[in-house]
């Protein structure tokens, strides 16, 4: 679509990252061609983590990349990445760990509009 598209939207970054040993560290980021957004760093955490940024992209943005870093501490180790995705908005729902504390009933009901299928949801008599 073009950098015009995206000025002035919201971007949603997530991805999955692994370090073995307390000296990995890893963390993601947005550039706009004139500044980033990143997530926090991790480091220590053995084992994968779920990390996201969110970006406005600035007006006057000349390009957007995404980036992942790893790597270790004082400049050995490794940083493993995967799942990694970008979608327009605030919200990675579909691969974000948001589990439910408790069993809960969900409801649909759908409604076709010429070729695209909307799908509404009722968690706990909340409709999303």
């Amino acid at each position: 679509k073009g950098i015009a598209y995206w000025k002035g939207r919201q971007v949603t970054f997530g991805c999955w990252c692994y370090g073995a040993t307390a000296n990995d560290s890893f963390y993601i980021r947005i550039y706009d061609g004139n500044n980033t957004t990143s997530s926090t760093v991790t480091t220590g955490t053995a084992g994968w983590v779920w990390l996201t940024v969110t970006r406005t992209i600035a007006s006057d943005a000349t390009l957007v990349t995404l980036n992942v870093f790893g790597g270790g501490i004082s400049g050995a180790g490794s940083a493993y990445f995967d799942g990694a995705m970008c979608v327009e908005g605030a919200s990675l729902f579909s691969f974000s760990p948001k589990p439910l504390l408790d069993p809960v009933a969900i409801t649909t009901s759908g409604l076709t509009l010429k070729t695209t299928q909307y799908i509404s949801v009722n968690i706990k008599s909340i409709i999303y």
